[in-house]
């Protein structure tokens, strides 16, 4: 069983740090490939804060973080999807924005998460739509799977 509590509490702690650290983040390529996922001034919030407003305000469920980050590793490793600082922001607030829509019940104005996210509302639809067109229109989590992701997450954290 999923103690939400716990898994939340490690979210909101570890997550920034999953993030970047266990993902293949490779700046070379944003010298090599720009999308529309590519901030040009990324630096201008620290990734862990970012983290914690987004999931603060969004008022996510842990495990709709879960699904997100379940996400962008299909993306990673299905699609061989590069992660850079300069995009991390985008993939990470979108994941999460898809992963909103598919498991919650509650949810805001695309203008509401267009002033959580930094992101405008016309640029959030077109991420929204490239980022579907990634994973092929589907939503490739199972209950197995977040039960996965979050035994490891919580494995790490008492470690």
């Amino acid at each position: 069983m999923i103690n939400s509590d716990k898994l939340k509490t490690s979210l909101f702690t570890y997550l920034p740090h999953i993030l970047i650290n266990t993902s293949r983040i490779h700046e070379k390529h944003k010298l090599i490939f720009r999308s529309a996922f590519d901030l040009p001034n990324y630096e201008s919030i620290d990734f862990s804060i970012y983290v914690k407003r987004v999931l603060k305000y969004t008022e996510a469920e842990a495990t709709t973080v879960l699904c997100s980050l379940i996400l962008l590793d299909y993306l990673i490793g299905k699609k061989k999807i590069y992660l850079s600082r300069s995009n991390l922001y985008k993939f990470f607030f979108i994941s999460l924005l898809i992963s909103i829509k598919y498991q919650e019940d509650t949810l805001f104005s695309e203008k509401v998460y267009s002033k959580i996210s930094g992101i405008n509302s016309m640029e959030l639809s077109i991420l929204e739509r490239d980022f579907l067109e990634m994973i092929d229109y589907s939503f490739p989590v199972s209950f197995n799977k977040v039960y996965e992701y979050y035994t490891k997450l919580i494995d790490k954290v008492n470690d």
